[in-house]
């Protein structure tokens, strides 16, 4: 990869990572959230109620009948704050469409996830997807390198240790995906390499959109603003059996697979 183009990806995750992030500490509107629909999990006696905050329209979820009091009070309230902070972009940008998306629920995990486009009076445009996973017995929010290990002793992103984290993402894991990716879906770098869409270069995994599914796991890559195009032309997805082969050694054991 040459130099202009590694340029190219970092100023475009750069504006990925600003771009989750609009207008967060700007004007809060006064919002109204009404209880729109109520969804039967098929897989288990419980319910997921679709909570609409009128102003923006946006729908998200909160917990419902068959979760205990308990794990209602532990997720809900952060749930309810997600949805104020989207809403009030919503309302500031004035040219945003969202929706979420359940991706996997169980009696001890939640998985979430949103797609997004934007086109703000600022001139900041562009579209993207955020994936959230929740602990139900402790309302952790888990990333996904305490999901996978691709190495023993996977570094968590923190404030601290920025250097180590990052490494493992460029030298280790981003690899390693790649040629999971590869063979999963028996591409040839040679001719991903004469593609616009390279899903052969590494630099698209470091930092992929992910989320658990019912069955399994399924990663999406980042590329530049120029190419993000390049982000829905491919499913790519996982098995439970391979996410059980991958699982980091020191995730709970609650994944109901």
């Amino acid at each position: 990869m040459d130099q202009k183009y590694k340029q190219m990806m970092k100023i475009g995750y750069i504006f990925f990572i600003l771009s989750t992030f609009i207008y967060s500490n700007e004007e809060i509107f006064s919002l109204e959230f009404q209880e729109n629909t109520i969804q039967k999990l098929k897989h288990m006696d419980a319910h997921i109620i679709w909570i609409k905050e009128t102003k923006s329209e946006l729908l998200m979820p909160r917990l419902s009948k068959g979760f205990s009091k308990q794990k209602q009070e532990r997720i809900n309230p952060i749930l309810e704050d997600l949805h104020t902070l989207y809403a009030n972009n919503i309302l500031q940008c004035g040219a945003m469409e969202m929706r979420f998306y359940l991706g996997y629920v169980s009696e001890n995990l939640l998985s979430i996830y949103t797609y997004y486009t934007y086109d703000c009076a600022n001139q900041r445009s562009g579209s993207t997807r955020q994936g959230y996973l929740y602990d139900l017995n402790t309302a952790q929010r888990y990333t996904l390198n305490h999901l996978l290990e691709f190495q023993k002793n996977t570094p968590i992103r923190n404030g601290k240790n920025w250097d180590v984290w990052e490494s493992y993402r460029e030298n280790i894991f981003a690899p390693k995906l790649r040629d999971e990716i590869l063979k999963l879906k028996s591409w040839k770098t040679q001719q991903l390499q004469k593609s616009l869409c390279d899903y052969s270069d590494v630099q698209v995994w470091k930092d992929p959109f992910w989320v658990l599914l019912e069955e399994g796991i399924e990663f999406k890559p980042y590329f530049p603003y120029s190419l993000t195009g390049c982000m829905d032309q491919e499913t790519i997805i996982f098995s439970k059996d391979w996410l059980l082969q991958y699982k980091n050694t020191n995730f709970p054991d609650i994944l109901d697979y």
